[in-house]
């Protein structure tokens, strides 16, 4: 029995140091590239919250978007819905830009300039 035993734990071992040495290559690497400074991207949060701004920088626990936009969806007495560019910044405590934990992101996707999104910014 100590002839399988020893084989196995040796196994185990190694699986052990390759899944720790990959999840700290993982964590020095610091992510994908974003998309270079001034450059309009997507971010889409875990809380379903979606922002559209120039990403500052490249790295850290935080990402930092600046000229930050959301999508605002209104009603008419018709009852269709109609969605509008809404520029942030207008608020009580005027931010400049909008700090957004990287735990919080779920995904981040240029945005093209031919886009709706992307002409509807170009304005």
């Amino acid at each position: 029995m100590n002839k399988i035993l020893t084989p196995l734990m040796m196994l185990l071992q190694i699986a052990i140091v390759a899944l720790l040495a990959a999840l700290a290559w993982s964590q020095l690497r610091g992510g994908a590239p974003l998309p270079s400074d001034g450059a309009t991207v997507g971010v889409l949060l875990s809380n379903g919250a979606a922002y559209y701004g120039a990403p500052k920088g490249n790295g850290g626990d935080y990402l930092v978007l600046t000229n930050v936009h959301q999508i605002q969806q209104t009603r008419g007495a018709d009852g269709k819905t109609t969605n509008r560019l809404v520029k942030r910044g207008q608020q009580v405590h005027g931010p400049t830009e909008m700090i957004i934990p990287r735990s919080s992101i779920v995904m981040i996707e240029p945005v093209s300039p031919q886009s709706q999104v992307g002409k509807a910014l170009a304005n």
